[in-house]
């Protein structure tokens, strides 16, 4: 089964259980209970929905996409006579990247013969795939293959699928998207997806939850928050005020009948 026929297959089954008690409650007849959907049920459901989706988009039009976006592909072997070494190995890609690399803008892949393990992208030079010679996985790689992108503004979008499409091990974050860059096809379908299908089936919580109010109610709860706070500040400095000005007032009194009693001026705020 392809993966648009799944999508299409779970969709159908996810709108049969999330319609079925409004289906008996008009006369259906169905043995059994009504099959009950909680959230993380239904969240489950979604996510597998938006994996298919996902994948569908990948097969269809992810590798056509990806080699619009890449404008030449090289490769480099740092196991066949390149040197023992970290540094003999920098140096070996430092010339091999001056003579065969005429560009900045690449996406990297490192390969251990048919695994993927790292892919990045660099808009530098040579000098961003040479900082993993010291990782830890390093030593497993057999490959590196150099896919020289067409113009800066493609590089996150093909960084991104070439991520899907090869499934590196090491790499722990998407592709971090910039603004006024392509989008990936894939992931932007995968957002269109999910948003649309949480609107066709929502979950409704309790009425006693502050989820389940409504957006405009929960603004004005917050601005009739800040109006209290803001309130309430207002009169607790206008207390501290007159505390301030009825000491001033105290102190000045009693320096006055010192001087007159002692005819010597007493300290600040002394009291007696």
């Amino acid at each position: 089964m392809n993966h648009s026929k799944a999508f299409e297959t779970g969709l159908d089954t996810l709108f049969r259980r999330y319609t079925e008690k409004l289906r008996r409650e008009e006369g259906k007849k169905s043995k059994g209970p009504v099959p009950k959907i909680d959230r993380r049920r239904l969240e489950r459901r979604i996510e597998r929905l938006v994996q298919f989706a996902r994948d569908s988009e990948l097969h269809t039009h992810g590798r056509a996409t990806f080699d619009e976006a890449v404008r030449e592909k090289r490769q480099w072997h740092p196991k066949r006579g390149k040197g023992w070494g970290v540094d003999a190995k920098r140096q070996t890609l430092r010339k091999w990247y001056d003579d065969n690399i005429f560009g900045r803008n690449y996406v990297y892949v490192f390969w251990a013969r048919r695994k993927c393990i790292y892919v990045g992208r660099t808009g530098a030079g040579e000098r961003r795939p040479q900082a993993h010679f010291e990782k830890f996985w390093f030593r497993s790689v057999t490959r590196i293959d150099t896919y020289i992108v067409s113009g800066k503004r493609k590089l996150p979008m093909a960084e991104c699928l070439a991520m899907d499409l090869f499934h590196p091990t090491m790499n722990k974050a998407r592709s971090a998207q910039q603004k006024w860059r392509s989008r990936c096809p894939v992931c932007t379908k995968e957002v269109r997806i999910r948003r649309r299908l949480k609107q066709l089936f929502p979950f409704r919580t309790k009425a006693t939850t502050g989820s389940a109010m409504p957006r405009h109610n929960i603004r004005l709860e917050q601005d009739a928050r800040k109006a209290r706070a803001s309130q309430l500040g207002r009169s607790r400095r206008r207390s501290v005020s007159l505390t301030e000005l009825s000491m001033s007032r105290i102190s000045l009194s009693r320096e006055r009948r010192w001087r007159t009693c002692e005819g010597v001026a007493p300290p600040k705020y002394a009291w007696i």
